[in-house]
């Protein structure tokens, strides 16, 4: 079964102001426990190809709230890239929204958590503000500060981000999913040449169905819901890929990266964890 995406354009109303969040109405104090928290990974993120920005956002909250809508924005990301996406994988069926009246809205699952990709291309380097409001009573809100670097050489292997991940999902149309961000660092040598991503093991956990998409070749993506996927590596010998996966299994799982050439590989280890409260 192939993986469904819906794809969000935030279009940006108002430049952020210096307002503090706190003075908001129904914002949790910082010294209260929290109510809804908002993170990205990972973050610091360095960008890769032509200052591209892939990252997962996760938005968790009080089960108390499970089921309530939850509207994820980053008005900076979109006055400074070319072009900012949120996807969300939604099962058997896809929507498209674009404009400033189809703002990127998620509903928290029954444990009060919620996850999406995060898309961007033409961006500069620089802070950038993501923000996670209830839509409704009591409306709280929450944000995180994105840091993104520009791209530079990095050390060499395989990373995934966040990991592990808690999987979202009530076991429904969007039941048990996972979203991750690989990011692929080789020798600046091999810079431009073909690499491959792929985990049969990954790949296996998703029940009913996965995609790998590339990073470093602008949007729309290269993808793939029968195997690995491939790119090339960027000037600094880097490159990202990103996997959705509905009905995923938890555990380890290794993850490889290969040149196409064959002169050069690397690995990680991924873990997925199975859906919980956790906040």
């Amino acid at each position: 079964m192939h993986v469904r995406r819906v794809l969000v354009t935030l279009v940006a109303l108002t430049v952020v102001t210096s307002m503090p969040v706190l003075a908001i109405s129904g914002v949790a104090s910082a010294k209260s426990k929290p109510q809804i928290l908002v993170t990205v990974s990972p973050n610091p993120l360095i960008e890769t190809g032509v200052s591209e920005i892939h990252a997962v956002v996760q938005v968790e909250a009080r089960v108390k709230y499970a089921g309530m809508s939850v509207d994820i924005e980053a008005q900076q990301l979109e006055f400074a890239c070319s072009a900012v996406y949120f996807a969300q994988n939604s099962g058997l069926s896809e929507s498209v929204s674009f404009g400033r009246d189809n703002p990127a809205v998620v509903t928290l699952d029954s444990d009060g958590n919620a996850t999406v990709e995060l898309d961007a291309y033409g961006c500069p380097p620089e802070h950038v503000l993501l923000e996670a409001d209830l839509v409704k009573a009591p409306y709280y809100t929450a944000t995180t500060i994105l840091k993104v670097k520009a791209p530079v050489k990095t050390p060499n292997g395989l990373v995934g981000y966040p990991n592990p991940e808690v999987e979202t999902g009530d076991g429904t149309m969007t039941g048990s999913n996972v979203y991750a961000v690989f990011y692929v660092e080789m020798p600046a040598v091999y810079a431009e040449a073909p690499v491959g991503i792929s985990s049969p093991e990954l790949q296996g956990r998703c029940l009913s169905g996965f995609e790998w998409s590339a990073g470093n070749t602008g949007y729309p993506p290269s993808h793939s819901t029968t195997g690995g996927v491939s790119t090339f590596l960027d000037d600094d010998g880097n490159a990202v890929f990103v996997f959705e996966g509905i009905s995923c299994g938890s555990g380890p799982s290794t993850v490889t990266a290969v040149l196409v050439s064959g002169a050069y590989s690397v690995t990680g280890k991924y873990v997925i964890d199975s859906p919980r409260p956790t906040v």
